[in-house]
């Protein structure tokens, strides 16, 4: 007998753990929530290179005097991405209008757009995964908790702290559950 279909998810530990909890009824959507930023946190950190982020962070504190400089990717950015997060931040920069491009915070919106892309995909990879494992409820069930989550997470703080030179290398860890009252809440 399974543990769940989570076991075998082809995917990093902290999308296994989250895919876990969202398939637990136990979890409410809020505990939920609260893993998926933990999660989106290391999969930033894993997939966005520190050079990359030096060069977006070099566009953040000086920027050219003409936008971003007229070219689609600044900053010759386009030769250093080379995971699918490092490209959709570059199309996200891309796609913007000569006045979008001009505002302060044009690269930590893009960075935001582009966590939120890559966490919709993983959540498609997570619900294929339960189609094959599982039955087509609970992998509609699992994508519907997922998108939930999404929704009560704000991104924008992940998205700052990427971009802040200063900023602590480790990531935030999900609260464990370990007492007796620390048990599913009551309303």
């Amino acid at each position: 007998m399974s543990d769940g279909p989570h076991r075998s998810l082809p995917m990093r530990r902290w999308w296994r753990r989250l895919a876990e909890r969202a398939d637990k009824c136990a979890f409410s959507a809020d505990e939920v929530a609260e893993a998926l930023l933990p999660a989106l946190e290391a999969e930033c950190r894993a997939e966005l290179a520190p050079v990359f982020l030096d060069r977006l962070r070099i566009e953040v504190e000086e920027p050219s005097l003409f936008g971003l400089t007229g070219t689609p990717y600044p900053g010759g950015l386009d030769a250093l991405a080379a995971s699918g997060l490092e490209r959709r931040v570059l199309d996200n920069l891309a796609v913007l209008s000569p006045t979008e491009a001009a505002e302060v915070n044009s690269i930590q919106s893009a960075l935001e757009n582009a966590i939120r892309g890559e966490t919709l995909r993983y959540f498609r990879q997570i619900e294929e995964h339960y189609l094959r494992e599982a039955s087509p409820h609970r992998a509609r069930r699992e994508r519907h908790r997922l998108e939930q989550a999404l929704g009560q997470t704000n991104v924008r703080p992940l998205a700052e702290k990427l971009l802040n030179r200063g900023s602590p290398t480790g990531t935030r860890r999900v609260p464990i559950k370990s007492g007796l009252d620390d048990g599913v809440k009551l309303r």
